[in-house]
């Protein structure tokens, strides 16, 4: 998980970097940087704070994935960028790519599974 996590937040944070923020991000990239690595790093204490991970497995993880995340980066300017422009209209692609990463980050961050479990535990 945390592998993943540092894999997203680290891609976000390095494709906004330098780039001017598309009108419909409603915050700077500076604040959506700060946003993406506040929740990556909350996430991953939270994991080893509730006993899933040890601190060494989130900092493999996290050295991995922000890796891995630099050479996706690296390689998706060249050639994915381009394929993107060319499979979806300019006015959606923001959007679609945001909605790829929000899942993403939920379903890694597994918030779903933490809220039910949080709403049974105030029920019973």
């Amino acid at each position: 998980h945390a592998q993943s996590l540092f894999f997203l937040g680290t891609y976000a944070i390095l494709a906004l970097n330098g780039n001017a923020p598309p009108s419909w991000v409603p915050v700077s990239v500076p604040t959506a940087q700060g946003a993406f690595l506040m929740y990556i790093t909350i996430a991953s204490l939270w994991r080893v704070l509730v006993g899933y991970h040890s601190t060494a497995q989130i900092a493999v993880g996290a050295v991995v994935g922000a890796l891995a995340a630099k050479l996706w980066h690296a390689l998706s300017i060249r050639s994915l960028n381009v394929a993107l422009s060319k499979a979806l209209p300019a006015e959606i692609q923001g959007p679609v790519m945001l909605a790829v990463g929000v899942a993403g980050i939920l379903v890694v961050g597994k918030i779903p599974e933490k809220l039910a479990a949080r709403a049974k535990k105030k029920e019973g």
